[in-house]
């Protein structure tokens, strides 16, 4: 790839997915102010439909605005590769975090806080994620940030946008199988709820390091979402009673048996920190202002 992409100086590759590559780059417009741009891979450049997926996720996007969602600045298009133009966030992601191992009690429920806020925003805005999982949150010195919106769906009551479906090689529409609502795994229309299912699978495996749903292969991982309950987290540790049903009614295998709004959780969640960082003696805000 050349080192440039219009008015941008690509520094570094940081990363990678299943529709493009990350770069560090600066803008060289701006005093080298660092950015992060995102290219569509050269094979998907070649398919009409990979396109309209990027393009429909940067208009999710930009569509959104808040502190909990990773920014975009701008878009763009050099012979025919489009770019997205997006936040340089300095941390790790989640999924790297995890792998050192459970989180505390007071941790969990910052950042749950947190990327709840940037559902409730997204879905305010009829945008539902529809992948998010521990890779697809970044952890920053001023709290979590959702990022990666590449399989979103506009969710309205205006509008329904079902023109573009990645599919697997068994049908199953594309997604992170452990994170996948019930609904989903049976190709039914998921909704904001599905996001929750999701969210409640990355608290549990944030209180326990161990993921909610797991099986050999996807047949067996199918199975254990459709049917058993995960196992309980007092099974690994000891988390607060209120924190354990909290996570529960996000796994519900009926959406209507779930948290039905994002915005309820957050209520909930911060109504339990605040008791917590009383009977803890807490001083002052903790990271990130949430706590």
């Amino acid at each position: 790839m050349d080192s440039k992409l219009g008015p941008y100086t690509l520094v570094a590759k940081i990363g990678a997915g299943a529709m493009g590559e990350v770069y560090r780059a600066r803008d060289t417009r701006l005093g080298n102010r660092e950015v992060a741009i995102k290219v569509i891979h050269k094979d998907s450049a070649e398919s009409p439909s990979r396109i309209k997926l990027f393009e429909r996720e940067a208009r999710a996007i930009s569509s959104l605005g808040h502190p909990n969602i990773c920014a975009l600045y701008d878009f763009g298009e050099q012979e025919g590769t489009p770019y997205m133009v997006m936040e340089l966030l300095q941390g790790e992601t989640l999924s790297k975090r995890l792998n050192r191992g459970v989180m505390e009690v007071n941790d969990v429920l910052e950042y749950g806080i947190q990327i709840a806020s940037a559902l409730e925003h997204a879905h305010g805005k009829g945008i539902i994620h529809r992948d998010l999982k521990p890779a697809n949150i970044f952890l920053t010195k001023c709290g979590a940030k959702v990022l990666d919106f590449g399989l979103a769906k506009e969710h309205s009551a205006t509008r329904r946008d079902d023109t573009i479906t990645i599919l697997t090689s068994k049908g199953l529409e594309a997604g992170t199988p452990p994170y996948m609502s019930p609904e989903r795994w049976e190709g039914k229309e998921a909704d904001e709820r599905s996001d929750l299912f999701s969210f409640g699978a990355i608290l549990y495996e944030m209180l326990t390091g161990r993921k909610a749903f797991e099986g050999q292969d996807e047949d067996g991982l199918r199975t254990a979402i459709l049917n058993p309950r995960p196992q309980p987290i007092a099974s690994y540790r000891r988390v607060p009673v209120f924190l354990d049903r909290v996570v529960k009614a996000c796994l519900e295998k009926d959406p209507d048996d779930r948290w039905q709004k994002a915005h309820d959780i957050i209520l909930c969640l911060r109504g339990f920190a605040d008791t917590r960082r009383s009977s803890q003696g807490f001083g002052g805000m903790h990271r990130g202002g949430s706590l």
